[in-house]
């Protein structure tokens, strides 16, 4: 996406999302402060509780450029990036690497939960 990104990161417990997140832009605000471009202030967090699946989710981060129209439903977002110890798991789950038709009316999955947050 020209103007923000999703992850999906597996967490130790103790960890945060938002120590995640001030984690990447560390190294990354320096580049992006000379392109005159500037982070996000605030990011959406949600963990996943254990009875959820990661597949609503997966659904919604592939569905968002196609949603934004910077591509065809029948073309495959370039950027993705995905350790390669995990491709094989998501290449199962989509294996045509773009979203089903029906997936692009689906609302984001945390929509209406209580638990999703805006931090920053």
């Amino acid at each position: 996406m020209p103007d923000h990104f999703h992850a999906l990161f597996v967490l130790p417990r103790d960890t945060t999302p938002g120590s995640i997140v001030r984690t990447l832009k560390g190294p990354l605000t320096p580049p992006i402060r000379k392109r005159n471009l500037h982070w996000q202030k605030n990011f959406f967090e949600h963990r996943l509780r254990e009875n959820e699946t990661t597949d609503p989710y997966l659904r919604y981060m592939l569905c968002n450029p196609y949603r934004a129209q910077l591509l065809a439903t029948n073309e495959v977002w370039p950027y993705w990036k995905i350790l390669s110890n995990d491709a094989q798991w998501f290449v199962d789950k989509f294996p045509k690497q773009r979203p089903e038709p029906e997936w692009l009316a689906l609302q984001a999955p945390w929509k209406n939960d209580a638990n999703h947050k805006i931090a920053g």
